[in-house]
C-alpha cells in the first residue's frame, strides 16, 4: 500500500535525506519518494505491511517536522 504524507517545511534537500533514512530503517517500508515541490513524501510498504498513522506522525515529528495530512492511496479493499 501507499501513503502520502503532506509535511510542513520540507524545503531542503537535507531534510529529504533524513525522512528517507528515518523511514527506510522501518522494516514495512519498501521505499519512500520525497517530493520538495509539493512538501510530501510517499511511502511504499512492502507486502501486507504497514505503519499506523500514530506512528508515521511520530517519526515525522521526530525528524523535526509537522504532518500536515496523511492520504492513503484509494484503492479498493475488497479484494483482501
Amino acid at each position: 500500500s501507499t501513503v502520502y504524507a503532506d509535511i510542513d517545511g520540507l524545503v531542503c534537500d537535507f531534510c529529504a535525506r533524513a525522512l528517507e533514512k528515518t523511514f527506510g530503517r522501518q522494516d514495512a517500508v519498501q521505499d519512500i519518494q520525497v517530493d520538495l515541490d509539493k512538501q510530501m513524501i510517499t511511502i511504499n510498504f512492502k507486502e501486507a505491511q504497514a505503519l499506523d498513522d500514530e506512528k508515521i506522525r511520530q517519526l515525522i515529528e521526530d525528524s523535526g517536522y509537522n504532518l500536515r495530512e496523511l492520504r492513503y492511496e484509494a484503492q479498493s479493499q475488497a479484494q483482501e
